[in-house]
């Protein structure tokens, strides 16, 4: 019989058991769809907390991937695509961000969302005006405020 190695001092009462990994999401995901879009947004928030921005698209696109599938979860798809979009614009892939945003105000649209519709487009809009590079005259602040 093998016993587990403990990191517990001695007198610190009985050693606690192995972790265990968690079970995977669901494969049915039109019982759990809400359930299964928060999984997948504070997963690729963890992943984006520890400045991952690789395991936070990888968590993102797999909650999108997998709420199309099951046709379910579309408030949540809508989000996960902005968090797409928003990690692309932190990394100056403003065309990749600009795509992923027009993806969520169209997601917005089809659940009748008109305030995250909107938001979208704001996202847009940043991401396009972030792609101009500020030497061209035309957009220099003094020029925008005239």
């Amino acid at each position: 019989m093998t016993t587990v190695p403990t990191l517990l001092a001695p007198d610190a009462g009985p050693p606690l058991p192995p972790p265990v990994a968690p079970p995977p999401p669901p494969e049915n995901l039109q019982l759990w769809p809400e359930a299964a879009g928060r999984l997948w947004v504070t997963l690729g928030n963890v992943y984006r907390a520890m400045n991952d921005g690789n395991g936070a698209l990888q968590q993102f696109r797999e909650g999108v991937n997998r709420l199309r599938a099951s046709k379910a979860g579309k408030d949540f798809e809508t989000l996960l695509l902005f968090s797409i979009a928003t990690i692309y614009q932190e990394s100056g892939r403003f065309d990749d961000a600009r795509k992923f945003y027009s993806d969520a105000a169209a997601a917005a649209r089809g659940t009748g969302d008109r305030l995250a519709e909107n938001y979208n487009y704001l996202g847009i809009a940043n991401a396009t005006e972030r792609r101009i590079p500020p030497s061209q005259p035309e957009f220099e602040i003094e020029k925008r405020i005239d």
